[in-house]
């Protein structure tokens, strides 16, 4: 069946390191567009932090999507239209806050538009680091100061912990204490994202094709981690990048070379264009 829909992660599979598009992949989306079929960046970011790539891509004027905040927002480039589900509870962001606290890590509390962030003072520079890394165009408050209200003025939508020390250790920590509601998500080697039990890639990539009369069997999904398994296995065609670990690229129905982060290009070329 052909591919009527692509859904693209951002963090190593559209970007490299650097947080930028190649020209072979920028190409490659061109011609995707032009050939008829939608694309949808697919990702754990928040929407704020996917402005700058759709702008890039020219989503808006191309009619593109934003899945953003790990499925938990769908966003529609040329109308502006959003949809979210699947909010943390701010007590329970309190709890893990906590704990995370305790260990003496970095943690970013991320809504679609807005963040908080908590830093031992040792770690600051580091956390400095992070921004400059992903480029954040939105400046972050201090979490810590909300404590002791009974709210916080966002809808919160995950959890980021940044370079943790004992990354498994603090994973099953958590996951002892809040599995039921929670999962942690390993991102690369530098961070861990806590989201809703509830929230997944995949939920947004179906919500987005029952408003496209898409089916599932027409949809290719790229990606490179943990929590692309979702789109990769239930998917039509599920790319997974030569980057990705073992465990991914094992689920997934291919694998592309992105050795110079241009894995998004080959799939696009050789699973849609035809070369």
């Amino acid at each position: 069946m052909a591919i009527r829909l692509l859904v693209c992660d951002v963090d190593g599979t559209l970007v490299d390191s650097r947080n930028r598009i190649s020209k072979r992949n920028k190409e490659a989306i061109d011609r995707l567009f032009a050939s008829g079929v939608s694309f949808a960046l697919c990702s754990g970011r928040s929407l704020r932090d996917l402005e700058e790539l759709e702008k890039e891509l020219k989503l808006k004027e191309r009619g593109g999507y934003l899945i953003a905040a790990n499925g938990n927002a769908l966003y529609d480039c040329r109308t502006g239209k959003l949809e979210t589900e699947n909010e943390l509870d701010f007590s329970l962001v309190k709890k893990v806050y906590e704990v995370i606290k305790h260990e003496g890590l970095l943690i970013r509390v991320e809504g679609l538009r807005e963040a908080y962030e908590s830093a031992p003072i040792l770690l600051r520079p580091m956390l400095a680091l992070y921004r400059k890394m992903k480029k954040n165009p939105f400046r972050a408050l201090d979490f810590s100061k909300c404590l002791k209200s009974a709210t916080i003025p966002m809808n919160i939508n995950k959890l980021i912990v940044i370079r943790p020390f004992a990354p498994n250790h603090l994973k099953k920590k958590l996951e002892d204490l809040y599995g039921e509601s929670l999962q942690v998500l390993p991102v690369g080697t530098h961070t861990l994202e806590i989201v809703s039990k509830k929230s997944d890639k995949l939920s947004g990539v179906k919500k987005l094709i029952e408003k496209r009369n898409i089916s599932l069997s027409e949809v290719m999904a790229i990606g490179d981690a943990e929590n692309d398994l979702g789109i990769l296995k239930e998917t039509g065609l599920g790319v997974a990048l030569s980057n990705a670990p073992l465990s991914v690229q094992s689920a997934a129905k291919a694998v592309a070379d992105n050795r110079k982060a241009e894995g998004v290009a080959e799939a696009i070329e050789t699973y849609v264009l035809g070369g």
